[in-house]
């Protein structure tokens, strides 16, 4: 997992676009149109009563397949799964994920409490884009694990203090900043999950510190320790870890040159410019498993193990502050949203 760019007001899409009718007055964004919808829906004791649905009707939220917002999304987590790091665009759509579930909320003790944060449903700081494996609570196999664990996250959002969960779209400020502050997963978007992780040379995801929740529940529930995703982070370090060793050798050759040797020297220059920047292509942002390669290159250099580098120029340790996430995108209109109105302007929703 790695920190990822993201702007706290909503994208100029369509969906998120306030308009005017014919005689000036304000009317609500389509994302807002379905909130109100939601909020009427959801909060009906017929429908809803003592954490029981009592309807059979299901809502149709539609603003989170919004395809200008998937766009959007795409801009800021790439290909990848904001959780795992996967790149999973060649073999499977990708999935927008709220953070805080829609629908309903598997608490820690396998309770259900229904409905969940229905008013977020589209809002546009609680989408992200996930993996199935990720999102989905499935069973995987882990490693040192005789039978599959059924992981994933599907309608989890754990809290460290039960009587701090928001279960009505009326809550304050500062009811959301008390649930914020006992929540127990990891956002990405919000944390730098580097200051909570690290990874052995097998590819296994470990707390820093173990006694840290949101480190812990994180690894569960996202399931970030299933075996083909270790497997697939170990490939990728066995990668990484060549091509820093490829480096090695020109750099001893390059030190027993004589410097009058402009011509040789430049060519064995010009060889080890060529291996770093395999190196460098390996972090750009973008790329899976930043958050592994990051921190191996983060221990190896507090270990020294790249202290001969320095003879040729290259601080490794530079890699480390190579940006790790997509810059902001410019935020942008899209003239279509005009079609049949008279004006527009720009509303973001809150998260609260």
């Amino acid at each position: 997992m790695i920190k990822i760019n993201r702007r706290q007001s909503a994208p100029l899409i369509g969906i998120y676009t306030a308009s005017f009718d014919q005689n000036g007055q304000p009317a609500p964004t389509m994302a807002m149109s379905e909130r109100n919808e939601a909020i009427t829906f959801f909060t009906d004791p017929n429908n809803f009563a003592n954490n029981k649905k009592l309807t059979k009707v299901p809502f149709q939220f539609t603003i989170y397949q919004d395809k200008e917002l998937a766009t959007e999304l795409e801009k800021i987590f790439g290909k990848k799964c904001a959780y795992c790091e996967s790149d999973f665009a060649a073999v499977t759509s990708a999935e927008v994920e709220h953070f805080r579930p829609k629908n309903q909320i598997s608490t820690q003790d396998k309770k259900t409490l229904r409905p969940g944060y229905y008013w977020l449903a589209g809002d546009w700081l609680n989408l992200l884009v996930a993996c199935p494996h990720c999102n989905r609570k499935v069973k995987h196999q882990v490693p040192g694990q005789p039978d599959k664990i059924s992981l994933g996250k599907g309608t989890q959002f754990p809290l460290a203090d039960e009587t701090k969960r928001l279960r009505l779209h009326t809550c304050s400020d500062m009811q959301f900043k008390s649930e914020e502050d006992h929540r127990l997963l990891i956002n990405p978007c919000i944390e730098n999950p580097e200051l909570y992780f690290t990874y052995d040379d097998d590819g296994l995801i470990h707390p820093k510190n173990s006694r840290n929740k949101k480190a812990v529940y994180s690894i569960h529930v996202y399931a970030l320790q299933r075996k083909h995703l270790v497997e697939a982070r170990k490939k990728k370090l066995v990668d990484l870890e060549e091509k820093l060793m490829n480096l090695e050798d020109p750099i001893i050759e390059l030190d027993a040159l004589d410097p009058r040797e402009v011509e040789r020297c430049t060519a064995k220059k010009q060889q080890i410019a060529r291996l770093l920047g395999q190196v460098k292509k390996m972090l750009e942002p973008g790329e899976p498993y930043l958050g592994l390669l990051r921190d191996y290159i983060r221990r190896h250099v507090a270990l020294g193990t790249y202290q001969r580098y320095r003879a040729a120029g290259i601080h490794i340790e530079a890699l480390l502050d190579l940006p790790v996430s997509h810059p902001l995108p410019v935020p942008r209109l899209n003239l279509s949203t005009f079609k049949n109105m008279t004006s527009r302007i720009p509303v973001g929703l809150r998260l609260r």
